[in-house]
């Protein structure tokens, strides 16, 4: 099932006009973004952890 659908996504990548493609090449950055700061761990938890790990 997955490999179908790879082949699906890289037909659909190969009809896309450069232009097209520039665009989804955007807008896939612009979710790898927005995904990136869903899941970072805010810099000042980081520290908390490193001191709690040291004390052990």
């Amino acid at each position: 099932m997955l490999a179908r659908q790879a082949v699906f996504e890289y037909a659909n990548l190969l009809s896309m006009s450069d232009k097209d493609f520039e665009g989804f090449l955007k807008n896939y950055r612009e979710l790898r973004k927005l995904l990136r700061t869903c899941v970072e761990i805010p810099e000042s938890l980081m520290k908390i952890g490193h001191k709690k790990e040291q004390t052990k």
